[in-house]
């Protein structure tokens, strides 16, 4: 009996793997970490085979079926074994593309078009930076956790402990994404976890409801810059990220209907942002206006 994707999406994971049939050799494995993935079973001249046809939900049952019936075809039309044929495959590829890590990670990242420009180009330094320099030219087939860890501590040693974290992450997503595109069979990166160092996080000091008052006095007589005071009241009026009050435009602020409009190629996920504001941040906005207003 075929599957349904009612019965796939409740499948909850067991003390051990097990196999949910579908038909003509397809079943998924579920796997006690909750991972799914797409088998087909078939018999090659004398030997009981298992076909690997990717992970649950990135490939569909659609997908998944279409993958058995090409094998199938290969098995029984063309009589030749269709993992031999996969790996062969996989090897061609590599061999013709020269399938760095670097290579795959480029790829990766340009297929990130939710992204915004910014975003984009901070992950692309990080690869440049502190990942391609140790791996980049590695083939991805040839990765091993240990490469990854190795690279990890070097960004690490120099004192950069969040970073560290990041590189390891955004190096888990690209080989992931090559486990996908049927590169490499599983993703190094995948038992990585508390290997890396934790930075103590000292969360920053804050206002009390009671310090409200006190501040604003205090906001109020302060002697530096006025673009300070009606940058910190904006702020507080508005809620924005800082980065995105300080790299505002005039031409973003809408004061006939109250808006404060940021182009998505400001904004960190890539979308347009519609911020009410209100005729206290207007007044702020006004008062700017007479000191910056000549300027974008």
């Amino acid at each position: 009996m075929a599957l349904t994707k009612f019965q796939i999406e409740n499948a909850k994971p067991r003390d051990k793997a097990y196999k949910l049939g579908d038909s003509g050799g397809l079943f998924l494995l579920i796997h006690p970490n909750g991972g799914k993935y797409w088998r087909f079973k078939y018999r090659y001249l004398t030997r009981e085979k298992v076909l690997a046809l990717g992970v649950y939900p990135d490939v569909t049952i659609l997908d998944a079926r279409n993958r058995r019936d090409k094998a199938r075809r290969e098995l029984f039309v063309d009589e030749k074994d269709p993992g031999a044929e996969k790996k062969r495959r996989r090897e061609e590829a590599i061999m013709k593309d020269r399938l760095t890590f670097e290579k795959v990670a480029r790829d990766w990242h340009g297929r990130q078009d939710a992204w915004s420009a910014g975003y984009r180009k901070q992950v692309m330094q990080r690869l440049e930076n502190d990942v391609f320099p140790r791996i980049g030219r590695m083939g991805v087939s040839s990765i091993r956790p240990q490469d990854l860890l190795s690279m990890a501590r070097a960004v690490e040693e120099r004192g950069a402990i969040e970073m560290s974290h990041r590189a390891l992450q955004i190096c888990g997503q690209i080989l992931q994404s090559a486990v996908i595109e049927d590169f490499i069979p599983s993703n190094p990166a995948r038992d990585l976890r508390n290997v890396l160092k934790t930075r103590k996080v000292k969360h920053r000091d804050f206002l009390e409801e009671g310090d409200l008052n006190g501040f604003f006095a205090k906001l109020e007589t302060y002697g530096g810059h006025i673009e300070t005071v009606l940058g910190i009241k904006l702020l507080m009026l508005t809620a924005v990220r800082p980065g995105e009050m300080l790299n505002a435009l005039w031409s973003e602020f809408d004061f006939d209907k109250q808006l404060w409009i940021i182009p998505e190629h400001r904004m960190k996920m890539g979308k347009i942002h519609f911020i009410p504001i209100s005729k206290q941040a207007i007044n702020v906005l006004t008062l700017l206006h007479k000191h910056t207003g000549n300027r974008e």
